[in-house]
């Protein structure tokens, strides 16, 4: 059977380090956080965690363009684009700190169609499974 989740303990680890500068503090904090929920919590490790990307400008674009984007401007963190800068420096550093499965959601600065990123994410969780 599989199971995806979206937003597991991996978004914590993106949104927590996100203001560690320094990267040997960045990797201990990354590497304390999956110990201590992994081991000491006990919440299950994922078998695999695929990382969807696109560059900043574009997922910006889209959160800007949200028909209700009313979470977006009241959310404390959203409406801060420097802060969300950081956030997404961060996911990039984790996905590959932790040899995450990256799959590119966007070509010539525009999101490819739904379809074909599902394409891309069932062909993957179908080679590991």
């Amino acid at each position: 059977k599989v199971i995806l989740l979206d937003r597991y303990t991996t978004s914590s680890l993106i949104y927590q380090s996100a203001l560690i500068e320094d990267i040997g503090a960045k990797k201990a904090f990354i590497d304390y956080v999956i110990d201590f929920e992994y081991q000491k919590v006990g919440l299950q490790k994922p078998d695999n965690v695929i990382f969807l990307h696109a560059p900043f400008d574009v997922v910006t674009e889209l959160r800007n363009a949200r028909k209700q984007n009313d979470g977006v401007m009241n959310d404390i963190h959203e409406r801060d684009l420097e802060f969300m800068k950081k956030v997404y420096d961060s996911a990039m550093f984790v996905a590959d700190y932790l040899s995450w499965d990256q799959i590119e959601c966007a070509r010539n600065g525009k999101f490819k169609p739904i379809e074909e990123i599902h394409e891309d994410v069932y062909s993957l969780v179908k080679k590991k499974k």
